[in-house]
């Protein structure tokens, strides 16, 4: 059985293809108050899951510390191991 593909169809699928290959390569694109909206969620989660642990996250902005519902911001890895230092000594 012989198969061929018309120029129409070929066409058509060669424009879809530019078109993912476009949206797969596309800038992320964020939207105004989205960093805003982050820290929200981040304060929602930590209120509605108060916890005794103790959850370190690298953020876009520095690094975040939960412990027991509160929320600690850090700029750098080393504030973050000075303050683990620190609390562990006094405890």
């Amino acid at each position: 059985m012989q198969s061929y593909t018309n120029a129409s169809s070929s066409a058509r699928l060669e424009r879809q293809r530019h078109q993912l290959e476009q949206l797969w390569h596309a800038p992320q694109r964020s939207f105004p108050g989205g960093k805003q909206l982050k820290q929200f969620g981040s304060w929602l989660l930590a209120v509605l899951t108060p916890t005794d642990s103790l959850t370190i996250r690298e953020t876009s902005n520095g690094w975040s510390v939960q412990e027991a519902g509160q929320m600690r911001h850090f700029d750098s890895e080393d504030a973050v191991r000075i303050w683990l230092e620190q609390r562990h000594l006094k405890g």
